[in-house]
């Protein structure tokens, strides 16, 4: 029916354009960012650059380069996030336990423990605590400002960039 091929129309739609993107910001790792980039992309784009976070931003880099995604999905489910930010709290003090961690850090988990991405998959590393503070501040105002809602299939995604330095702290999508 017509319904049907319009909805395999814009699945198909939006899964080029998050191949499209995800190469795109793929390229721009360690760049400066002056303007919008990645083109028409309908996804969302969360710069993270160490002028404002240099050991989260690190850590992301780092953590993207062995292969963890670039291309997020929020959850807005409490037992979800609940899970994953155990599991990394539990894996930052295993990996963490030759050095007492003092009360100047804390644990920083990517993918961030508000994805589905998260949890048993996220790469776990001590950070300065005002660094977690930033960031928190940053993503939160980026899930709000793009209306990245959580568990909305369609519109819950965004992608990581690493930048070496961007004016702004992210890129809203074309449809938000």
């Amino acid at each position: 029916t017509a319904a049907v091929m319009a909805v395999r129309d814009s699945v198909s739609r939006r899964t080029a354009a998050r191949a499209a993107t995800e190469a795109c910001v793929a390229s721009l790792a360690g760049t400066t960012v002056n303007g919008p980039v990645c083109g028409d992309t309908p996804i969302p784009i969360l710069f993270v650059s160490p002028t404002r976070t240099p050991e989260i931003a690190e850590h992301i880099l780092k953590s993207q380069a062995s292969g963890r995604p670039r291309l997020l999905g929020r959850t807005s489910l409490w037992p979800v996030r609940a899970s994953n930010r155990r599991w990394a709290y539990r894996h930052c003090a295993q990996g963490m336990n030759r050095v007492a961690p003092d009360s100047g850090s804390s644990c920083d988990e990517y993918p961030y423990a508000s994805t589905y991405e998260g949890g048993e998959h996220a790469s776990v590393r001590r950070v300065a605590l005002w660094e977690q503070f930033v960031q928190g501040g940053e993503l939160s105002v980026f899930y709000t400002f793009c209306g990245i809602p959580g568990d909305v299939p369609v519109f819950k995604e965004f992608v990581v960039a690493p930048v070496a330095h961007a004016p702004r702290l992210f890129q809203c999508g074309l449809f938000r």
